[in-house]
């Protein structure tokens, strides 16, 4: 069971949509909701691109910190209109300094840690907070699409290949999959991997999930062109909660340090997305 939600409010342009997908998981579990906005120090640093601290050359001083008080101000007001302050187990935290070390203190101690999607503008949430999610708190992330959907978890996909991301990523979901009216497990169609997927539902039926199994083909492109063929085929489900592993392949490969299809997954979904690394 879920009792302690954490929200990452960036203060990006999806902000109120990551804020109703996290009160929409933590009112389906009766759990507990912090909402985080962590702004970074007062030196003159751009942070917003990497999340580290780098000296930002020819920007002046006031520049940065207005930017830093109208990205907070903003995360503030987004709390304000989805979350309200009457609402009982919810709070409004902030914090000051390097943004991945406190994103990975605060999120190793929640049952799931919600971000918003990334790679939607240059505004938006930095890519070194994915990476700090999904590898260094030990905690399921949530990435919560652009817009909010009206329901999170009646209707569940689960993207399977026998791995141990998809594992723990399963394990993860579970107070979501004994709510879900419907679940569905879906794998690349070889015969192994079929199996593996039959072995899943049986797994899940001693929890009283009952699912179905299906598989698909994801086509022998890149790994981009899976992840769209791993999007779609939730999306024909009509799923309202993906749950995939996260795939990666060295922290500094490509955009975010993901694999191909994981970061295309995440970056494209229209879904509230479940995984674990």
């Amino acid at each position: 069971m879920l009792k302690s939600i954490l929200a990452l409010a960036d203060g990006g342009a999806t902000t109120d949509a990551t804020l109703q997908t996290a009160m929409r998981a933590a009112e389906r579990f009766d759990a507990y909701l912090d909402v985080l906005h962590i702004s970074p120090g007062a030196e003159p640093m751009a942070v917003f691109a990497t999340g580290e601290a780098m000296p930002m050359v020819g920007v002046a001083e006031e520049t940065i910190r207005n930017h830093i008080e109208a990205r907070r101000k903003n995360a503030k007001s987004a709390y304000d209109r989805v979350v309200g302050a009457s609402r009982p187990h919810v709070a409004w935290r902030e914090d000051e300094g390097r943004a991945v070390e406190l994103l990975a203190s605060a999120g190793r101690l929640c049952d799931l840690l919600v971000i918003s999607r990334p790679g939607d503008g240059s505004d938006e949430l930095f890519p070194g907070c994915v990476n700090t999610a999904l590898f260094e708190t030990g905690r399921a992330v949530l990435v919560a699409p652009p817009e909010a959907m009206p329901t999170i978890g009646t209707r569940v996909a689960v993207a399977w290949n026998d791995s141990i991301q998809a594992s723990r990523a399963v394990a993860a979901s579970l107070p979501f999959l004994t709510k879900a009216s419907e679940v569905m497990v879906f794998t690349a169609g070889t015969a192994a991997r079929q199996s593996a997927a039959d072995r899943l539902a049986h797994y899940l039926g001693h929890y009283g999930i009952k699912c179905r199994v299906d598989g698909f083909d994801p086509g022998s492109g890149s790994g981009r062109a899976r992840g769209r063929a791993v999007l779609r085929r939730a999306n024909d489900m009509g799923a309202d909660l993906l749950v995939m592993g996260a795939y990666g392949q060295g922290r500094m490969m490509q955009f975010l340090g993901l694999g191909g299809a994981t970061a295309k997954v995440i970056t494209a979904n229209t879904m509230p997305l479940l995984m674990a690394h």
